[in-house]
């Protein structure tokens, strides 16, 4: 978790500089009918974050407790390790997302690059208060997903997918400029 500054500067930088200039026709155009615009791949990574901030909070103030379940699972380091996998940049395969973490189509508007930059600041002071609690030791500390109570990893591996997920997703959206028919 040591580099997460550096990860979010550069989120931020990518946003002011790339997405906080978009027109609203920008922001909302699709490549194709079952393709995501840019503000539904910024969309996606705010609902995911926010999903993941109560308990991130919870471990941040040392006051989170695991379930029965979180304590006993015997798949929370094969979970943590898939699902790193999928969610990792570098990563060509497409998935699917959980219903949980669809994009909501009706908050893209021209707020979503705002609402997008105050998420990345909520993730940074939410990890910054993880870094600089003596007492939280990520790596022993069991979570469940937002998406499956049954589906446990660590609290590091959980700080480490929620950081690949926003630079996959962000990667996503530049991609979605690139595209033949992205307005000007």
């Amino acid at each position: 978790m040591s580099n997460y500054g550096r990860v979010l500067d550069l989120i931020e930088k990518q946003t002011r500089e790339v997405f906080g200039p978009l027109a609203y026709s920008q922001i909302s155009w699709k490549p194709g009918d079952d393709a995501w615009s840019v503000g539904e791949c910024l969309s996606h990574i705010i609902i995911t974050n926010e999903l993941y901030f109560p308990v991130l909070e919870s471990a941040s103030k040392g006051t989170h407790r695991e379930s029965l379940w979180e304590r006993v699972s015997p798949f929370s380091r094969m979970f943590g390790k898939q699902i790193t996998k999928i969610v990792d940049p570098e990563s060509d395969k497409k998935h699917k997302s959980p219903r949980a973490f669809k994009p909501d189509k009706t908050t893209i508007d021209k707020d979503i690059v705002r609402r997008f930059k105050e998420n990345i600041i909520q993730l940074r002071k939410i990890l910054k208060e993880l870094k600089n609690n003596p007492d939280v030791y990520l790596p022993e500390i069991k979570i469940s997903s937002p998406a499956s109570s049954l589906i446990t990893f660590n609290m590091h591996d959980a700080v480490e997918m929620i950081l690949k997920h926003c630079i996959r997703h962000m990667n996503q959206a530049l991609r979605v400029m690139d595209e033949e028919g992205f307005p000007a």
